[in-house]
């Protein structure tokens, strides 16, 4: 079993999953799909997005999960669109899914303070900035809804223990087993 973390860019999907894992402990695993991929191909998402579109990067984006998936205990930070192909959200709900979640506003900050943003994310509409978040998160909530087993707001800056735990609790009652060790 494997799980997925879910939603837009900017919600702490990849913090998560290693917090997550640090809390699981071993034998699982956190992956950041997106740093796999680029990794793979040599080449930052928006540099992808430019020389194959998206069409090409959706291609290698959906390749790298099924590469993912075939593996046991991974908690993997997804991008924030893997969920715009059925056939990326049918391999996710062979997983246990959760769906990270915050307003547009939040989003917009974070992404403005990650330094690598313009250099590895390309602006997925014509209007970039917060209209663009605005946009996507419209246009993707009945997705991300499709597939997350668990929804989960971060909106509150350094909650990050405060969502980890919900997870955990939620994974503990979801599966029927005992949490998972606490960090030493």
């Amino acid at each position: 079993m494997n799980i997925y973390l879910v939603g837009f860019r900017g919600t702490g999907k990849s913090t998560i999953a290693r917090e997550l894992a640090s809390r699981f402990g071993a034998p699982w695993l956190a992956l950041d799909l997106d740093e796999l991929l680029e990794e793979a191909v040599g080449k930052s998402i928006a540099t992808m997005f430019e020389e194959i579109g998206e069409a090409g990067f959706r291609d290698q984006e959906e390749e790298t999960l099924r590469r993912v998936s075939a593996f046991d205990h991974v908690i993997a930070g997804t991008g924030g669109g893997v969920v715009l192909r059925q056939a990326n959200r049918d391999i996710l709900k062979r997983g246990w899914v959760v769906w990270l979640t915050a307003d547009a506003e939040t989003i917009h900050r974070r992404v403005q303070r990650d330094p690598t943003t313009a250099d590895r994310r390309p602006n997925l509409t014509t209007n970039g900035g917060i209209g663009e978040i605005r946009e996507l998160l419209a246009a993707r909530d009945p997705l991300y809804r499709d597939v997350a087993n668990l929804v989960v707001a971060n909106d509150q800056e350094g909650s990050i223990d405060a969502v980890v735990t919900t997870i955990l609790t939620a994974w503990t009652e979801w599966t029927g087993s005992e949490s998972p060790r606490e960090p030493s």
